[in-house]
């Protein structure tokens, strides 16, 4: 795992954007950039480093798929992305079972997480894994 990750990719959601004006998704790339920068995280080169999934919601009740997020796992999981920016954890996801995913994910991949908003949970130790699966729930 790089101290300093150089492939970050930003991962933004919103769930519902009628007016189709992608602000809410917007200001949650901007945050995430400025993380970023204060983290001294470079975001990926030689891949799309923001993915957006604009109005979709995450909820366990909604079965639409989000493509922006399943291509952030896949380009974790395929070395594209040492690490994810997000804005907080209910933007990532609002499904456990997506976040047990995310949990084997760092532990295979040692991919690094952080949110502007939500404080960082160490998803490498039992405490931390303890704390996400709460705050996933």
């Amino acid at each position: 795992m790089a101290e300093k990750p150089t492939r970050a990719a930003i991962y933004a959601r919103i769930s519902d954007d009628s007016e189709g004006r992608a602000a809410g998704v917007e200001r949650q790339v901007e945050d995430c950039r400025a993380l970023a920068e204060r983290l001294g995280w470079a975001l990926a080169a030689d891949a799309e480093p923001i993915l957006i999934d604009n109005d979709i919601s995450a909820s366990t009740r909604s079965k639409k798929r989000r493509p922006a997020f399943d291509r952030l796992m896949d380009g974790v999981v395929s070395g594209e992305y040492d690490a994810m920016l997000y804005y907080s954890n209910s933007r990532l996801t609002r499904r456990p079972r997506e976040y047990e995913a995310i949990i084997e994910m760092v532990e295979n991949t040692g991919v690094r997480l952080a949110s502007v908003a939500s404080g960082t949970a160490d998803l490498t130790t039992a405490d931390g894994r303890m704390i996400g699966r709460i705050l996933a729930a």
